[in-house]
Order: structure tokens, then sequence, then C-alpha cells
């Protein structure tokens, strides 16, 4: 049985000094079905000159007019062919085994979205030894979606957000669920998330 492809969809705007970080970080993923969609959204400095160093059989570098990263991400979406979609950042980084610890899971459990802890570093942090935040009370399973968004999104007091690199979304949801909604300008992520995760 072969293993599923997961499609790698990373937006990018001015991007050069951390794309290749990002890049690095997809190249050393264990799970090695990847396919990758970079969508440069009309950056002004090297960034795809630096995606491009990456061109190989299952990188693509895509460039676009600044359209913003909603435009970039549907794109990059409608281009994959994985059964699984790995949203990410032009600066974020995975850990090595993200994408195949995630999909072990999903195997097993069709229809549901991979969420994962996430470590929230800065310029010049060194992240790779930052111990991993806290998981908190969001990043745990269940089986009740509403509740989930209830309590992500302030029904306690407190609102969190679920980084987009933490996911992995099986196309079968985004599918259903539909693109980005282009014409936001706050939260995209966070909208687009709650759709997946009632979905």
């Amino acid at each position: 049985m072969s293993e599923p492809l997961v499609s790698v969809v990373i937006p990018a705007y001015n991007a050069a000094s951390y794309i290749a970080e990002t890049l690095d970080s997809v190249k050393r993923q264990t799970w090695q079905a990847i396919e990758v969609f970079v969508i440069d959204d009309g950056s002004s400095d090297d960034t795809v000159a630096i995606a491009r160093t990456y061109s190989a059989t299952n990188f693509t570098i895509l460039e676009q007019k600044n359209s913003g990263a909603c435009v970039a991400r549907n794109l990059g979406l409608s281009l994959s062919k994985g059964k699984y979609i790995q949203f990410l950042d032009a600066d974020d980084v995975l850990s090595p085994d993200k994408i195949e610890q995630q999909v072990a899971v999903l195997e097993k459990n069709p229809g549901y979205l991979g969420v994962s802890p996430t470590v929230h570093f800065m310029n010049g942090e060194e992240y790779l030894k930052m111990s991993p935040r806290n998981e908190s009370f969001w990043i745990h399973d269940t089986d009740d979606p509403v509740d989930f968004l209830v309590r992500l999104y302030g029904g306690d007091g407190e609102r969190w957000m679920v980084q987009t690199s933490a996911w992995l979304t099986p196309k079968s949801i985004t599918d259903r669920i539909g693109p980005w909604n282009e014409q936001l300008l706050l939260d995209q992520d966070g909208e687009y998330f709650a759709r997946a995760v009632l979905a």
C-alpha cells in the first residue's frame, strides 16, 4: 500500500529572511510522500529566488500579483492532489516527524482534523532549545466541535488560537468547506479553521 500524499501549501510575501528555514523544515520531514506549493504573493525581496533553489519534482514555486495570503492558499489548494493538506506560513517551521505522526493518527480516524501543540518564537530566538508550550485543554481529542470552538474562542473567559502550521486537514474536509475567504482582512485562519472543525 502506498503512503497517502500530503500537500504542503505555503503563501509567501517578502519572506526572504526566513523562507529557507521554513522550506528546510519541509524537506526534513520523515514523511516522504509530500508535494509542496510555494505561492509568492508579489514579494519585492528575494523570496522567489530563494524558493527556486528548492525546485525539485515535488516542489512547485508559483508567483501571483499581491492579492493576499488567502488568494495564495486557494491557488495552492486548487492544485493539491494530496489526501491531506498541510497549510504552512512562510515564517513557520515543522518538527521533522510532525506530518508523519499526524498522518498515522488520521489514517486510523477518518473524517477527523489533526491538531498539534506549537512553540511560539520570535526572530533570533533559539526555538529548537525552547521547551514546548504546555498543551492546553483545546489540544485534546473531542467529538464535540461546537464545544471545542466555544472553549477555544473564549467560552471559559480565555481566548486561544490554533496556529495554521498545527493543522493537518483531510482534503475531504477542505473540499466540503470550500475556499479560504479572500474578503477577510483579519483572522482568516480562525474563520477557516472554525469551518473545518464544524465539518
